[in-house]
């Protein structure tokens, strides 16, 4: 290190802080790191022969590993819980039967020649199967239900092909090229290209002195253009000290990335406002130590137009210690702190007003002798130094206990010496997640019992428990909530041998069964019969899916038997989507970096813009174009309407809205709002320019306790306050005005029916009837008419609804009404046209995605209308120019969003669009119904919120809101203003319905299957490196494991499951044995994406999810991950083990 130097000669040095000790006897070793923690290794002989190990934080070992009289591993003990290893050999052939703590039982058969196993049964009796060649490179795996994957090599030991084949013989092939000869040692071994199932090429180039790799061209676009992405490196000189103390320059330069350009459009950009460019500095070159580091990470536009600089500290040891733009100027700095064992114990935000009266927000970590968080504090400081820290103020907590394994059992919610919140974690005999509770009663609270187990209740209800409960393999095979109560829930879960999910049912005996083709893609969901409790599915209700070769769904057939086809680019990205019937069919466009640039259907086009910076610049309708501008940091500073209105949007420097002005306006009126912030940057406060005011208060631990709004005169201030019982809920509500209340109720008991869809069926005397695809077609005598996607297009009294080429509601109208258009920005609505262009209102959106700011009743700025929301961001009040209620400006509602019959506006109950032609709310994904408190459509996104997926937010409106209509979200008072991004392309791709307890995914992006991404496994335990790079790919469906063959994996660790199929990388065992040679290879966050680079250990994966580059220099230690969000500091192999 430059900051430290010790002659190799001395027999001793003093060291100016700690550094970490390792020392080793015969009977015993261990490691002392710079905090102090000792964590021991003894090794006790004798019969049997035992090695202990014992964590910093126990007084016995914690683990304990017995080896037979062969010194293999017959059991290991963590802290009560036993695996144990039984071996039978015969010839060749060994068999390790490992015993689980709950008495289930794996096997694995291996070859004794190659040390690879052949067979793995797993604890359901699924068998895995595996062959080598000679060299004991994996050829190929047999899946338990059948299918199988093939792989071959060059003969240099190069992956060429990988071929996924059914069980009935169809396959599907991808591959690698490689030079035919190895004349330049330097590059032979490095791809040249790869191809797709489709056949699409991908082309490398690499740097031939020294393997970098120059240039990644990816398959053409549709307009013949193959986006390409090049590399820059320079070669630096680290300085460090020599022996004698000097700072002196490395003999040998380090050739490190410095530049990463593509091209937005065209196959040349250099130098122009069309190419992304990001450069990476890595600090002075003039004698100064330097480790070489990146101290800064600018994106930019090639003619330099636009750009953004994040620049890096460090401490003496490499730790992050500051972070400050893309602000210009350093207010806008963070800075870390950390302990000797380079853990975070803090952090601290920039000064949010700069000479104003907020204090520094910051952050502060404990840490136990395990090195796990004890105690995450929230509070405040007087700036950012040393000094400043060790006085930080504690405002709220979250205290940790862990139980003797280092697992989670407690979490204690605290504001100063209250404790407001206990939540309690138990697990079954593998050490997996069993019970959470969240207890209710805080006179119990003293007490600690298992989860799984309810406490006393009190005045709030009984504990909230919900339990987990496996297969014997480990899959999730039931959830129950309301675990001890008289009415709990449940889900029931069956997987294929291959571990897909086979059926989900309901507590009710609801059945969804998932059906799959050979390469284990989801081609059938069939939903439950009508009758309720049947356990069966229906054999006509469902949705089929097909694809192509790489994976795109190309067709959809809905459940009404209709089909929807997608078309698709070179690149993977929807270009068309061809609706049934007379339907207008949408075409999609996009730039070489994957940005949309038109979406357009008859009659309605848009098309965007884009920035160096991936920024929306602007979005053009048939209404117009609307304009935004970014400050450095991509907040939007500027939003223009077609007709030239625009509004400024002003910021504190911790990024949450201060002001919204009108066309520049910096006084008087045109300040259309200002915000208020307390020190921990909850929204304080709210000024209108109609002088209208409201003011927020909240308890010890942030929850909302009072809102007051001070309107003109007194008639309609309002005061209400808040309660909250310990699971977070809103438990008592009082409010100072009656003007607010809802007064529609009616004294009637209503009879609801049901079926086994979740449909209500009938509402009191009322039946309902649906269409097959689950929309609510018939209410009594109204009636109502769907797309083929489930928008909803007809209604009573000659509602009609109309949609864009992005699914937004864009016209509406009626028999008594004319024709409304609607102008968006994203997802927000922010002007109302009539059929010819004529603007009838304009909406200023304020912070978050719910109601704006400012309504303007007609085309100019004289008749502005501010609106006032509750505690879920409901429209309370509208408000003219002098402060006062428009005519019937005060605006009520019943629980689920029933309007007051004098209700005004186009935005009401939580900020949603008020539909008057329908008396229901366009929550953008879906329309829903106040009367009857649920959605008319079926979630687009399965059952991803609930397998009841009409239900709004799980029947709690009082404490949950849902922005988009696809799920339920905790109601949050939005300080930070919420541009939302359409990530376009999302909204043309195909969901994964009704999956996984619920869980939605988005159809993965086809692979080439030679590329692997690995994440730091989330679990605290001693990890081996085959633990750190095949369990996190086990938990993260990595199906192409860089150097680690799933035959391996699975002999290192029984959690690496034989099912998760993690094949041989690019150049098997070989690469990894040269990196991970390298004390430091397996870094912190285990980020590592790769095609195979070069034996020192450098790993890329053009486009990934971790960065558009990742790089280990030789020794390990440095990874630049993300281009876009600047760099990311790593750890050790050492801190992997230890589960950090």
């Amino acid at each position: 290190m430059a900051n430290e130097a010790c002659d190799p000669t001395a027999l001793s040095c003093s060291y100016s802080q700690s550094w970490p000790t390792i020392y080793g006897s015969w009977t015993g070793d261990g490691y002392t790191d710079t905090a102090g923690r000792h964590t021991s290794i003894t090794y006790v002989t004798g019969t049997p022969t035992k090695i202990d190990i014992t964590r910093p934080d126990s007084s016995s070992p914690d683990t304990v590993i017995t080896l037979d009289s062969n010194y293999r591993v017959a059991s290991i003990d963590k802290n009560g819980r036993t695996w144990s290893y039984q071996f039978s050999q015969s010839g060749t052939t060994m068999t390790v039967t490992i015993t689980n703590p709950d008495n289930t039982h794996r096997t694995v058969v291996s070859d004794t020649d190659v040390g690879l196993p052949t067979k793995v049964t797993d604890e359901n009796g699924n068998v895995t199967s595996y062959s080598y060649d000679s060299y004991g490179r994996l050829t190929k795996t047999t899946l338990p239900a059948g299918n199988y994957v093939t792989y071959t090599y060059d003969a240099r030991g190069n992956r060429t092909s990988t071929v996924k084949h059914t069980a009935s013989g169809s396959t599907l092939t991808t591959s690698a090229s490689y030079p035919s000869s190895c004349s330049n040692t330097v590059t032979c071994n490095l791809p040249t290209s790869t191809t797709d199932a489709n056949g699409n090429v991908t082309n490398y180039a690499w740097n031939s002195a020294n393997g970098e790799l120059s240039s990644v061209t990816k398959p053409a676009d549709t307009s013949g253009v193959r986006p390409q992405t090049r590399y820059t490196y320079s070669s630096l000189y680290a300085y460090y000290k020599n022996a004698s103390g000097s700072v002196v320059k490395s003999s040998t330069p380090v050739s490190l990335l410095t530049a990463i350009s593509q091209c937005r459009s065209g196959s040349s950009c250099s130098g122009g406002a069309n190419e992304d460019k990001t450069v990476i500095s890595y600090g002075p070159q003039n004698g100064t130590a330097n480790n070489l580091l990146p101290i800064s990470v600018t994106k930019k536009a090639g003619d330099g137009s636009v750009s953004a600089t994040t620049s890096y500290g460090y401490d003496a040891i490499g730790n992050v210690t500051s972070i400050d733009g893309p602000l210009s100027g350093t207010a806008d700095t963070t800075v870390m702190f950390y302990d000797g064992d380079r853990e975070v114990t803090g952090t601290i935000s920039p000064d949010p007003d700069g000479s104003g009266s907020l204090p520094n927000r910051a952050t502060r970590l404990t840490y136990n002798g395990d090195g796990h968080v004890t105690k995450v504090e929230l509070g405040t400081t007087a700036g950012q130094s040393a000094t400043a820290f060790s006085n930080f103020s504690s405002d709220q907590s979250q205290d940790i206990s862990y139980d003797a394994s280092g697992r989670k059992s407690r979490t204690v919610l605290k504001g100063g010496s209250t404790t407001y919140g206990v939540t309690d974690y138990s697990y079954d005999a593998n050490g997996r997640p069993e019970c959470t509770a969240v207890r209710m009663n805080s006179s119990a609270w003293g007490t600690v019992t298992d989860a799984c187990t309810a406490q006393s209740a009190g005045s709030d209800g009984p504990d909230r428990i919900t339990k987990t409960q496996y297969d014997p393999a480990g899959h999730v095979f039931s959830i129950t909530r309301g675990v001890g109560t008289s009415a709990p829930t449940f889900e029931y879960t069956t997987y294929t041998p291959n571990g897909k999910t086979a059926s989900l049912t309901d507590g009710s005996g609801n059945k969804t069964t998932y059906s799959y083709d050979g390469f284990d893609r989801l081609v059938k969901t069939q939903y439950p019969t009508g009758s309720v409790g049947s356990g069966s599915s229906s054999t006509s209700d469902y949705e089929q899916l097909g694809y192509d070769n790489n994976g795109n769904v190309t067709s959809r057939r809905l459940r009404d038997g209709q089909t929807i086809d997608y078309s698709y680019d070179h690149l993977n990205r929807v270009t068309a989507k061809n609706l049934p019937g007379s339907e207008p069919d949408v075409s999609y466009s996009y730039d070489l970096t994957g940005n949309m640039l038109s979406a357009s259907q008859s009659g309605n086009a848009l098309s965007f813009t884009y920035d160096a910076l991936g920024r929306n610049l602007t979005q053009t309708s048939p209404l117009g174009t609307v304009h935004n501008s970014y400050d450095a940091a991509g907040r939007r500073t500027k939003m223009t309407w077609p007709d030239g209105f625009y509004v400024d949007y002003d910021y504190l420097v911790t990024g949450e809205v201060s002001k919204i002005r009108e066309n520049g306006a910096t006084s008087g009126v045109g300040v259309l709002a200002s915000y208020g912030y307390d020190s921990l940057g909850q929204q304080a406060s709210i000024t209108r320019g109609n002088g209208v005011t409201t003011s927020l208060s909240y308890d010890a631990v942030s929850r909302l306790s009072q809102l007051v709004q001070n309107l003109a005169g007194s008639s309609y201030d309002l005061t209400r306050s808040f309660t909250y019982n310990p699971a977070g809920q809103i438990k008592s509500r009082t409010s100072s005005n009656d003007a607010y209340a809802w007064t529609g109720y009616a004294s009637v008991n209503r009879n609801y029916a049901r079926n086994a869809l979740n449909q209500y069926t009938s509402s009191g005397s009322t039946a309902l009837g649906y269409d097959a695809r689950g929309n609510l077609t018939t209410s009594g005598s109204d009636s109502y008419s769907y797309s083929s996607e489930n928008l909803l297009k007809t209604g009573p009294g000659g509602a009609a609804l109309s949609y864009d080429p992005l699914l937004r509601l864009y016209q509406t109208s009626s028999s008594s009404t004319s024709a409304t258009r609607f102008l968006y920005d994203g997802v927000n609505l922010i002007g109302e046209y009539n059929s010819s262009g004529t603007l009838l209102r304009r909406y200023v959106p304020g912070p978050g995605m719910g109601a704006p700011v400012v309504w303007y009743e007609g085309s100019g700025t004289g008749d502005r209308r501010w609106l006032l929301t509750d505690e879920r961001g409901s429209v309370i009040a509208v408000t003219n120019a002098s402060g006062s209620p428009v005519a019937n400006g005060i605006n009520t509602y019943d629980e689920y969003g029933i309007p007051g019959s004098t209700n005004v506006g186009r935005f009401q109950y939580t900020g949603q669009t008020w539909l008057p032609e329908l008396g229901m709310y366009d929550y953008k994904a879906r329309i829903y119904s106040p009367t009857l408190g649920r959605f008319m459509q079926t979630d687009p996104i399965g059952y991803g919120d609930g397998m009841n997926w009409y239900n709004y937010v799980g029947s709690d409106p009082i404490n949950g809101v849902d922005p988009l209509g696809l799920s339920v979200a905790d109601l949050l008072v939005v300080s930070t203003r919420l541009f939302v991004e359409l990530d376009y392309s999302d909204l043309t791709r195909q969901y994964q319905h009704n999956f996984d307890q619920g869980a939605y995914t988005r159809l993965p992006d086809p692979s080439t299957d030679i590329v692997v991404v690995a994440k730091r496994d989330s679990k605290k335990k001693n990890k081996s490196v085959f633990h750190c790079l095949a369990v996190t790919a086990k938990e993260n469906g990595v199906s192409d494991l860089l150097d680690v063959s799933a035959a391996v994996a699975t002999v290192a660790l029984p959690e690496a499951s034989a099912a998760s199929n993690l094949a041989a990388g690019i150049l098997g065992t070989a690469a990894v044995g040269n990196a991970a040679a390298h004390g430091d290879f397996a870094p912190g966050s285990l980020a590592v994406a790769g095609y195979y680079g070069d034996v020192g250990g450098r790993l890329l994966k053009e486009g990934s999810t971790v960065g558009k580059f990742a790089r280990f220099a030789s020794v390990g230690t440095l990874l630049v991950s993300s281009v876009y969000d600047g760099i990311m500091t790593v750890r050790s192999y050492n801190a992997c083990r230890r589960g950090e």
